[in-house]
């Protein structure tokens, strides 16, 4: 889902390196005005004419200004030189964070569904070693049920998930 997050983030650069285009005079006159604004934040070769829209994100990026759906930076140095790139940033900002949410929320329910597991090996190991219970039947259920939910997400890293079933006597 990440690469989806960076994706959507080159089609974002695509529509506003269309909006700072360069001619064969030079910079645009918003281009030249974000590199003005941003001088403090941009390498001295990304400030000089020619430099694309794409080389100010790329060292923004670089610098920590910006990472992937958090664009907020370049959004504030934009305000009073292009309200439709503002519009754009803010449109892919929503879409990229709302990727990057979604797998925030599948990572989540994972490690739920882990400990759930490891809290049936705990409870089995704190069982007294006289007593001769298999829990093999619980352990398979829940791996189980991990496995499907694993795969309805598209993970095969079932690492995370393994049980070690408990000694029985």
């Amino acid at each position: 889902m990440e690469l989806k997050a960076q994706d959507e983030e080159s089609i974002m650069i695509i529509q506003l390196r269309r909006l700072f285009s360069s001619s064969s005079k030079g910079d645009s006159d918003t281009m030249k005005e974000l590199k003005i604004r941003l001088k403090h934040h941009l390498p001295k070769d990304v400030q000089e004419s020619g430099k694309e829209f794409q080389d100010v994100f790329d060292a923004l990026v670089l610098g920590k200004k910006i990472s992937l759906g958090d664009y907020r930076f370049l959004t504030e140095a934009l305000l009073d030189i292009h309200t439709e790139a503002v519009m754009i940033i803010e449109k892919y900002q929503t879409k990229i964070k709302e990727i990057l949410g979604n797998i925030d929320f599948k990572s989540k329910n994972i490690k739920k569904d882990t400990d759930k597991v490891s809290e049936v090996r705990c409870n089995c190991d704190e069982i007294e070693p006289d007593i001769n219970i298999d829990v093999s039947d619980i352990v398979e259920k829940h791996t189980l049920q991990l496995q499907e939910k694993f795969s309805k997400i598209g993970s095969h890293n079932l690492k995370a998930a393994q049980v070690v079933k408990p000694k029985t006597n």
